[in-house]
């Protein structure tokens, strides 16, 4: 089987792993999310492993954490929102490890400028949710700092190179922080509106993760 159509089926297979965590959030099964919340990451990495002409094993890392952390967060209670925290904070900071090598060299005042959408995104959400973060404050602060980085860091990609790849990829951690973003706010100020904000936060987590592994798939090809 050539691999241009086994990138097709592998991208079909993720979004219908995709859809049917959906689905199962929808119809409140949500023991079947235990099955379908982790795979998302774990196909996106077979994808990419297919798919890639030079595999990055930072980025299969970062998928990794990721999965561990989608499982962790089904779980209820301030132990696994802090685990599930770290896991996604080991995700971006591979993220960031990647597109540090891919910029190169930076001027940090336009870094800065890069980041302030994210930094004044970040802001709001914490300052909403503060008064209910109780001991996860600071824990909460240290992810948004690496998020607003990473968030930074695409911004400046795309400035710098200006290519499909690289909108795609700001794009995609735009969706990334947005998800974090409500998933905060659905965890410590609505918790009443789970339902309706869980559809919205993976809907964009989904198409953020693959659009940031487009990126990947195209970076593999130029490295």
């Amino acid at each position: 089987m050539k691999k241009s159509h086994q990138t097709k089926i592998l991208v079909v297979l993720f979004f219908i792993i995709g859809a049917a965590d959906l689905l199962v959030l929808i119809l409140n099964e949500l023991h079947l999310r235990f099955i379908f919340k982790p795979l998302i990451t774990l196909s996106l990495a077979l994808l990419y492993w297919v798919s890639a002409k030079k595999v990055n094993k930072t980025y299969i890392v970062a998928l990794l954490f990721a999965s561990l952390g989608d499982t962790l967060l089904l779980f209820k209670g301030s132990p696994y929102f802090l685990l599930g925290l770290s896991s996604f904070l080991i995700t971006h900071l591979a993220y960031i490890s990647i597109l540090r090598n891919d910029i190169g060299e930076y001027k940090l005042k336009t870094l800065f400028i890069a980041a302030l959408p994210f930094i004044i995104t970040t802001v709001s959400v914490i300052l909403v949710i503060k008064d209910n973060l109780g001991s996860l404050l600071l824990p909460v602060l240290a992810y948004g700092v690496v998020i607003t980085t990473l968030g930074g860091l695409s911004f400046y990609n795309y400035l710098k190179k200006r290519d499909l790849a690289s909108l795609l990829l700001l794009l995609g951690i735009f969706l990334f922080v947005s998800s974090d973003g409500i998933l905060a706010i659905e965890r410590f100020m609505l918790p009443h509106r789970e339902l309706e904000l869980s559809v919205v936060i993976m809907s964009t987590y989904v198409l953020a993760q693959y659009l940031i592994c487009r990126y990947m798939m195209q970076r593999s090809t130029i490295i």
